[in-house]
């Protein structure tokens, strides 16, 4: 039994350190394109705390490029849980395209960042109360921001309450 008790903690053991390796292979390898920025870029968001059901604002992402050369926006993914509440009235500048995804609604664009520049996307969004009327009046999400030819993307979150007029 002393013997089996032995065997059984050596292999648990063995599969604790293989699992850890594995874990830390894949975190080197794929980190990179999955959890951090861009070297070089900073994205903040800008929008109101709280609107009311038919106002119109901007939601204003500034990307601050600090990185060695100049960078071309690819796409700006905003997440559903944020602009389900709102009725998108204009993009400055212009998208090429949008599409819905999954989570997400993504914004093509072909637009320069300048090295050593912040380069400000305006969102007029309007609010339309979507489910404010049951409570469910913050609207909040992640937004993610991809560049021609990087695969690792800006993360950024904001929030906004609909207020019922």
């Amino acid at each position: 039994m002393k013997r089996a008790v032995q065997v059984i903690l050596v292999v648990v053991g063995i599969v604790a350190v293989l699992f850890a390796g594995a874990w830390g292979l894949a975190v080197w390898f794929l980190g990179p394109y999955l959890v951090w920025a861009p070297q070089g870029v900073h994205v903040s968001v800008q929008a109101p705390e709280t609107v009311a059901v038919g106002d119109t604002f901007e939601l204003t992402l500034n990307i601050r490029n600090d990185g060695p050369g100049d960078r071309v926006l690819e796409a700006i993914s905003i997440q559903m849980g944020y602009i389900e509440g709102f009725s998108l009235e204009g993009i400055e500048p212009p998208a090429d395209s949008t599409q819905p995804a999954t989570e997400h609604r993504v914004y093509r664009f072909q637009t320069p960042i300048p090295a050593g520049r912040v380069t400000p996307i305006r969102f007029t969004l309007r609010a339309t109360g979507k489910d404010a009327d049951r409570g469910q009046s913050l609207r909040q999400g992640r937004i993610e921001v991809q560049f021609v030819g990087e695969s690792r993307m800006s993360r950024t979150s904001t929030s906004t309450a609909i207020a019922l007029r």
